[in-house]
């Protein structure tokens, strides 16, 4: 097993890169007090500690963790045998939920009218992006406008999209530094001047695109997103509130920590493969990126975020290397710059 720390939560994981548990940054802190090794835990409740005994890893944890000193409180004796009595009482709910859920969640997110599923995604996209430039701490508007370079991406975007998908995809390029680029319900796809920085040429740019365009086709963030909500917004679904506080509070944050399982990495992979052949757009963009990605020195904000949502597995790698067909440009010279410079101000 091993430990990964991501911008917003560290993972556990098996020699396989299966997740077998995931901690919010803002949740772990210290089991105890002692010291030089750092025991830590992950809330009040779970049972797990991890160690930390090397000084680099201390510091990179007590930097990306805001609550790391806080010592676990003590938790009173007399309310234990209550708290094991209410833990019998919701295990069964429990339980049922973490199966229900997903289930509905998978059948609802394929049935959502497009109208219902992009007024959802107007409201998630407001908030994604508040809170990414709270983050940051950039004021004013974020939202990327120069005309030759909007025009550079709505061309790719034109050549990228089939038919089945015309009129159903928004992109926006925000100029913040996060090295991003993902999807949000109603077709709406962020991509961010991070991510832009990074790729050097226009296929790797087209590869990203036709990646989270694949998700907007097999509706993997409406699915997601349902799925991390949970009853409320299913609930909510049901009696009509798609616009109000039952499903979309929240929603933003949860997509912002949530991220994509194999399956649903694989078939974005290959749709974006077939996307690109059929675009006459050389394949082999992903394959480059997905290297520079690994090179890449990691940083809170940086790469590793792009990672956490997106989790870059031996098997996605291998499968871009063998599967990309040769191609032609993804754009002309000029439009290729347009896009590196539609941030600047």
């Amino acid at each position: 097993m091993k430990a990964e720390l991501f911008a917003l939560s560290l993972e556990i994981v098996d020699a396989e890169d299966i997740v077998h548990a995931r901690w919010p940054l803002a949740e772990i802190h210290l089991a105890d007090g002692a010291e030089p090794a750092l025991r830590l835990k992950c809330g009040h409740d779970d049972a797990a500690r991890l160690v930390l005994s090397d000084p680099t890893a201390r510091d990179a944890f007590k930097r990306a963790c805001p609550n790391l000193l806080r010592v676990s409180p003590p938790v009173a004796r007399s309310w234990s045998k209550l708290v094991l009595w209410g833990s019998f009482a919701v295990a069964g709910l429990a339980s049922a939920l973490f199966v229900l859920v997903p289930f509905a969640a998978r059948s609802i997110a394929r049935t959502i009218p497009i109208e219902t599923e992009k007024r959802m995604g107007a409201e998630i996209t407001r908030q994604v992006i508040g809170q990414l430039q709270r983050q940051e701490k950039k004021s004013g508007d974020v939202v990327c406008k120069a005309a030759p370079g909007r025009q550079a991406v709505e061309r790719l975007m034109v050549r990228l999209t089939p038919q089945s998908l015309d009129g159903m995809v928004e992109i926006t390029v925000i100029d913040l530094t996060i090295v991003n680029a993902f999807t949000l319900p109603g077709g709406q796809i962020l991509l961010f001047r991070g991510l832009i920085d990074l790729t050097e040429t226009p296929e790797e740019l087209a590869g990203v695109l036709g990646h989270e365009m694949g998700h907007v086709f097999y509706h993997h963030v409406l699915e997601l997103a349902l799925q991390g909500a949970g009853t409320a917004a299913l609930i909510g679904l049901l009696v009509g509130d798609v616009t109000g506080g039952t499903v979309i509070a929240g929603l933003g944050q949860t997509l912002l920590q949530a991220s994509y399982g194999r399956d649903a990495e694989r078939a974005a992979d290959a749709f974006a493969i077939d996307q690109l052949a059929s675009a006459g757009i050389d394949g082999k963009g992903v394959a480059t990126l997905f290297d520079r990605m690994e090179k890449k020195d990691p940083g809170p904000r940086g790469i590793l975020a792009l990672i956490m949502s997106h989790p870059l597995t031996p098997e996605r790698k291998a499968t871009a290397r063998a599967n990309a067909r040769p191609g032609g440009a993804a754009m002309s010279p000029e439009d290729w710059r347009a896009i590196k410079r539609m941030c600047e101000t």
